[in-house]
């Protein structure tokens, strides 16, 4: 799945922050948007839970995309999902 945007961009110097918790590339305090840097850590870490991957293709001024790769689950996958349902379910 790919989701892109016509925004400002991410300079290349920034790129490798951008997974980061609480990492926010303008943290000053005239800081234009608002967040707490969580947003993409967190869709980072889903996604490799998932045995995924996430990429960023950006140019600074005109926008990025978004590049998300997740496998089909296998039928062991399916197993396991479903007992550790199970067994979450019974402790509720």
């Amino acid at each position: 799945m790919q989701v892109k945007d016509s925004g400002i961009g991410i300079k290349d110097v920034d790129l490798p922050r951008i997974f980061r918790e609480f990492e926010q590339l303008d943290s000053g305090a005239t800081r234009k948007f608002p967040g707490t840097g969580l947003g993409l850590a967190l869709t980072k870490k889903i996604i490799e839970l998932h045995k995924g991957s996430i990429l960023v293709q950006s140019e600074f001024g005109k926008g990025s995309t978004f590049t998300m790769t997740i496998p089909p689950l296998t039928p062991t996958d399916k197993e396991s999902y479903a007992a550790d349902h199970e067994a979450a379910t019974r402790e509720l």
